[in-house]
């Protein structure tokens, strides 16, 4: 995937939605981690794909990039959280 590739789906609307081991790889992590991570309230947001427990779910792309570009620090100090601060995720 390149920037461009991005760029052009935005203008045309088109939005594309990932599977769990896709966006795991992309961020560097294991599948499990992710559906941990799901359950914890952690990570990217999703999209439940049905009414029941067993659904799956997807991530929109956008939302998986936005989310990545928010864990940008310019130190190890700027990474921890301050529990009397809402998070935006």
């Amino acid at each position: 995937m390149t920037s461009g590739d991005l760029d052009g789906r935005a203008r045309t609307g088109i939005r594309r939605h990932l599977r769990n081991d896709e966006v795991a790889a992309l961020i560097g992590i294991k599948p499990t981690t992710l559906k941990i991570w799901r359950v914890k309230g952690k990570g990217p947001k999703f999209v439940k794909l049905g009414d029941t427990k067993q659904s799956g779910v997807v991530y929109d792309e956008e939302d998986v990039l936005a989310w990545l570009a928010r864990r940008k620090f310019r130190s190890t100090s700027g990474c921890i959280p301050n529990p009397f601060v809402a998070r935006p995720d």
